[in-house]
């Protein structure tokens, strides 16, 4: 017997992607599902949903399968033992009302669509869609919610070393920072000049060179090299 099911897990929001060339209305990668016991008492194995996975899937509101639901679309893929999407937003308003909602962390779940055959012993899921909703199925995912990237910027652009920015984001500094630098390139700031990691100190400052302008006189542009000193650094540190 084949039955469409939706399940529910709370979105760990592992990047909330800002506009870039890619996702010029911005996006976010979060786990769609994992084999944990949900609240109806099913797990979803890793071994169950069909592959190949399909390219792309639609991204709506409350599985409304329907054109005038859809706000985006995402690319799943494996990591581990969790189904992921990485998820693009649309340019339309509602799609922006509900990015605004994810951004500001008012909505944090994701809920999978799947065509499931139990005809067999281990039941196969063919994944059709996800869909952002309101309450989860699955109690124990765990959520990084969108503030972290917005605590991210806080802290580089108020000098906090770059060391405590790669604690503090548990090894994703590297894309993080790069990700912040980029987006504040694209809000206007410019870049005065790039620094070779051995040419920094822990706080991503220029050592020794004259040239590094902080006086605060070209704001923009004093916060994108900031960034961009970071970036480096922290590429730097992780090896």
């Amino acid at each position: 017997m084949t039955a469409l099911e939706r399940k529910s897990f709370d979105a760990a929001i592992d990047v909330f992607t800002p506009p870039s060339d890619d996702k010029p209305y911005g996006g976010f990668v979060a786990v769609a599902s994992d084999d944990s016991l949900d609240r109806d008492g099913e797990r979803l194995y890793l071994s169950e949903w069909v592959t190949p996975l399909p390219q792309r899937i639609t991204l709506d509101v409350d599985h409304g399968m329907t054109v005038g639901t859809t706000i985006g679309s995402a690319r799943p893929y494996f990591d581990g033992d969790r189904l992921m999407i990485d998820a693009t937003f649309s340019s339309l308003d509602r799609a922006q009302e509900v990015r605004t909602l994810v951004r500001e962390g008012h909505i944090s779940t994701v809920s999978v669509a799947a065509l499931v055959d139990r005809s067999q012993k281990t039941p196969r899921r063919e994944l059709l869609n996800v869909g952002i909703v309101a309450i989860p199925a699955n109690p124990h995912a765990v959520i990084m919610d969108a503030k972290a990237f917005g605590s991210a910027v806080t802290d580089v652009l108020n000098g906090v070393s770059v060391a405590a920015v790669i604690k503090a984001a548990g090894g994703d500094a590297v894309a993080m920072v790069n990700a912040i630098h980029d987006a504040s390139v694209h809000l206007g700031a410019e870049c005065l000049k790039s620094y070779d990691p051995d040419e920094l100190d822990d706080d991503g400052e220029g050592v020794g060179n004259d040239d590094y302008d902080d006086s605060g006189d070209e704001d923009g542009a004093n916060k994108a090299l900031r960034l961009r000193a970071l970036a480096l650094r922290a590429k730097a540190l992780s090896r």
